[in-house]
């Protein structure tokens, strides 16, 4: 079954925790002051 799932994800691998470091320093940065209503989608891709 995790094949399966492997397969639909363009990087071939399920996400870690440190997957979302980058994405949550951003957001809890001053450098995301001016983004307003977005989604980030952190998943290797699966939404492309």
């Amino acid at each position: 079954m995790e094949d399966v799932i492997l397969s639909r994800i363009p990087m071939h691998r399920l996400g870690t925790d440190a997957d979302l470091a980058g994405p949550l320093l951003l957001l809890a940065s001053n450098h995301s002051d001016y983004m307003t209503g977005q989604v980030i989608f952190v998943d290797g891709g699966a939404t492309a």
